[in-house]
């Protein structure tokens, strides 16, 4: 049946209508809550880092982003809430004790988390393991980069069951201090580790094993070490996403704004593009 473009004008124009709509409810839901957060936030740490209302706004979203991420994470590797609600408190201790990024930390712990507890491991053991090796990549002083490719390799590595190739070239240029601890725990030298690797000699099993070997050796050499005023940030960036993931928990807030952005998607989805084509013509 023809459609009228006066219809089709009425149609798009109660689209829109609802379209902006939920636009409108969008920006007032993110006001509403870095409002909230601003009041939170700026009173506690504000004046102590600089941040204004401003800059809390725009971070918001992108912290509840990296905060929802980290924890969607952690409920794939963890069975019950109260094993999560564990994880989250002490991933937290772990990050702040090693001067490491919480999301960082979160992302480590579920890249050893499964291989770690089908060897028989504990919780408590994969926790002091992610302990241990965000020490030995401090002890590297690498970039932030380098620590982010060391950790992948890492995890790969726990999955697969080996260390060999090119996961251990990479562990080796970007954290020469997890490669020392590695091999310290192994009872070898450093550069033993490729043919070790090549040999198919290092498994999971061993790496494991040889980090909860070495972790009393690593306390102590990171012990040693002077916190970077980087590190000192990192410190802080960690206790403002705990703050923002406390008050998203008590609020709703990622969910409130994340299903009002979900029916914008409909309403958009919604229109014809049958429609807009026939008043183009």
């Amino acid at each position: 049946m023809a459609v009228s473009v006066g219809d089709l004008l009425v149609n798009i124009k109660s689209d829109t209508t609802q379209l902006i709509s939920g636009f409108n409810k969008a920006e007032a839901a993110v006001n509403k809550t870095t409002k909230q957060m601003s009041y939170a936030v700026k009173g506690l740490i504000g004046a102590f880092v600089g941040l204004n209302t401003l800059d809390i706004a725009k971070n918001f979203t992108k912290q509840l982003d990296l905060i929802t991420s980290a924890n969607n994470k952690l409920k794939l590797v963890t069975k019950t809430t109260e094993e999560f609600t564990n994880a989250q408190k002490e991933l937290f201790r772990v990050a702040q004790i090693t001067s490491s990024g919480y999301t960082e930390t979160v992302d480590l712990y579920s890249k050893l988390s499964e291989s770690m507890l089908k060897m028989g491991k504990s919780q408590s053991d994969v926790f002091r393991t992610v302990e241990t090796v965000n020490k030995a990549i401090a002890l590297s002083g690498t970039t932030a980069e380098g620590a982010s490719a060391a950790i992948l390799q890492l995890g790969q590595s726990f999955g697969s069951g080996l260390l060999q190739g090119d996961e251990l070239k990479s562990i080796n240029e970007n954290a020469q201090g997890l490669s020392k601890a590695i091999a310290e725990g192994m009872g070898v030298a450093v550069g033993e580790l490729k043919q070790l690797g090549a040999d198919g000699k290092i498994t999971s099993q061993i790496l494991a094993d040889a980090l909860a070997k070495v972790s009393g050796s690593v306390d102590s050499n990171y012990s040693k070490m002077e916190k970077t005023i980087s590190q000192s940030s990192t410190n802080i960036s960690n206790a403002i996403q705990k703050i923002i993931g406390d008050f998203d928990k008590m609020t709703g807030a990622s969910k409130n704004v994340a299903s009002i952005f979900n029916d914008i998607s409909k309403y958009l989805e919604s229109i014809n593009s049958e429609n807009i084509q026939a008043i183009a013509d």
